[in-house]
């Protein structure tokens, strides 16, 4: 088979799980483990005062925020599991502490970045694994769905890449620029699935054996990417565009 067939092979069923991916609105958040007993609050709107008595949430469970009440939120259920003791959809709101927030939640905001370290290249013609060495920052599209989150994502940075085998009793490295796209899936923290592929570039690569041959690196369990920042900041700015609900809604 070609290599470029191939390459872009790789990529053609992350894609179409983008493609078939429900995008929520920014400012929702998808809870993100498995059901959470009693961590939901009765809320007043009339008083503007959380409750005693408690409600559970079933997985994938949607909430939206409200506003913030010192250590707490006040949230509505956009999507909920409807049922004995469970919260309810259809704007009722409910007071959840802010560590639960983001213990067990993620947002759906469209925008993903951070950093991105590649462990290993697998190249080909002849096919070979490589040490990654590859160190940037990436920028990317996120997108969410009953079961899971992802991220299409395009990158740049530095690489150390060997000429040689990484066997050679000596190794030759080039200092280059790396270019790629992947596609990672978020199954928990710090737990990942990605395929990432990319082009590295530097002074004298079309004498090198692989020339300008694409690579592609796929890893399970391994972080590619590192934004943990992201989420805490997410809230912080939401918690900034949220209003106070008027009394009695």
């Amino acid at each position: 088979m070609n290599k470029l067939p191939a390459f872009l092979l790789l990529f053609f069923t992350p894609i179409l799980h983008a493609q078939s991916s429900t995008s929520f609105s920014a400012g929702d958040l998808k809870m993100a483990v498995i059901d959470l007993p009693g961590n939901f609050l009765e809320y007043n709107p009339n008083t503007k005062q959380c409750g005693a008595k408690s409600y559970s949430a079933k997985e994938n469970t949607v909430i939206r925020l409200v506003v913030k009440l010192n250590n707490r939120w006040v949230v509505k259920a956009i999507r909920a599991y409807d049922g004995t003791d469970q919260i309810q959809e259809g704007g009722s709101t409910y007071c959840i502490s802010e560590v639960d927030l983001e213990l067990y939640f993620i947002d759906f905001t469209k925008r993903d970045y951070g950093i991105l370290a590649i462990p290993y290249k697998g190249r080909f013609s002849p096919f070979s694994i490589y040490p990654g060495g590859t160190l940037g920052a990436y920028i990317g599209r996120k997108f969410v769905n009953q079961r899971s989150t992802s991220s299409l994502l395009g990158f740049g940075g530095l690489s150390s890449i060997p000429l040689n085998n990484a066997a050679a009793e000596i190794v030759e490295n080039k200092i280059g620029v790396t270019l790629g796209a992947g596609y990672v899936w978020y199954i928990a923290e710090g737990f990942q699935v990605g395929v990432i592929g990319g082009w590295d570039f530097f002074d004298g690569v079309g004498s090198w054996a692989y020339k300008y041959q694409p690579w592609a690196s796929f890893n399970i369990g391994y972080s590619f990417t590192s934004n943990s920042k992201e989420k805490k900041g997410a809230l912080q700015t939401l918690s900034r565009s949220v209003r106070v609900p008027p009394a009695g809604n």
